[in-house]
């Protein structure tokens, strides 16, 4: 079962989440929370898979929160909902690596995000996303060349330079199709290229993939040099 945690200080949105997920509550755990402050309680009483989290709250702006669960909880999945900033300006205030969703957001979208990022994100922390992301079988993983890892982390790269920036490190290719495909080995589709598997999950998730393995490769390659 997937915890979710909702953070927003509109009480009719929180109505609103809680009535179009009632069908969920046979597969997520869901909670509620009106503030940043309230979230991190409910964090530290049970720890959360996802938390997705307005930007514009009083007190607590939603990307002070989400820096606190990143640090504290580093595994759990972050996602922004954003509704008075366009996306480059919501993933300047945030870490690129957290997904963003508009607000108004569709509930089949921050579904669809919620379901697809714990599964690629459990795959990829246990032990069968650890050798997908392998190189030739051996205990370390392919390092990401930092100039990707810094068009990543710009909120302005484009989708389709990013696929291109992808495509052009083959070994990342292979590490990446290799666990979306055996991620989503049951799924009607298999990507094929970069540039499929953005258009298939779309660009922040991806992004929040890459970033997570370029994190992994330099625990791997640092332990591997102790």
């Amino acid at each position: 079962m997937i915890s979710v945690l909702f953070v927003d200080d509109e009480p009719n949105l929180i109505a609103g989440l809680k009535r179009a997920f009632q069908s969920r509550r046979n597969r997520w755990s869901m909670r509620f929370a009106s503030s940043g402050a309230e979230a991190l309680e409910m964090l530290h009483a049970h720890p959360a898979d996802v938390v997705v989290s307005d930007m514009e709250m009083p007190r607590m702006k939603g990307s002070e929160l989400l820096a606190k669960v990143k640090h504290a909880y580093p595994d759990t999945i972050l996602i922004v909902l954003s509704g008075c900033c366009d996306r480059s300006t919501a993933l300047r205030a945030v870490n690129p690596g957290h997904l963003h969703l508009s607000k108004p957001c569709n509930i089949i979208e921050l579904e669809t995000a919620i379901e697809r990022t714990y599964r690629l994100r459990n795959f990829l922390i246990g032990s069968q996303g650890r050798h997908a992301s392998q190189s030739n079988g051996s205990n370390t993983v392919s390092p990401i060349h930092p100039k990707l890892v810094g068009m990543l982390r710009d909120p302005d790269a484009a989708a389709d330079e990013i696929a291109d920036a992808i495509a052009q490190h083959g070994e990342l290719t292979k590490q990446l199709l290799s666990l979306i495909n055996a991620a989503f080995d049951d799924a009607t589709w298999s990507a094929k290229s970069p540039r499929q598997i953005i258009n298939l999950l779309g660009l922040d998730l991806v992004r929040n993939i890459i970033l997570d393995v370029a994190q992994q490769a330099h625990r791997s390659n640092s332990l591997g040099t102790a």
